[in-house]
């Protein structure tokens, strides 16, 4: 979303500041990826992994605005 806004594809998000914004590094989703695969690469069957981000340090969509500019 960051991207999209700063080369201007993306100019509105319908959402209250207040909000927690869960924004993950693509860096962290990767290597949950690539370990993920690496555990279960000899597991037969349907095996489900999550991975999800913190709630220590949650921050809002108007904090990330804040921040941001």
């Amino acid at each position: 979303m960051s991207v999209a806004g700063a080369v201007g594809v993306l100019n509105y998000v319908n959402s209250k500041e207040d909000n927690i914004a869960d924004i993950i590094p693509v860096d962290l989703v990767s290597n949950a990826i690539i370990v993920s695969s690496a555990m279960c690469a000899d597991k037969p069957g349907l095996t489900i992994v999550h991975s999800n981000s913190s709630n220590v340090n949650p921050v809002t969509w108007g904090n990330y605005i804040k921040y941001g500019m």
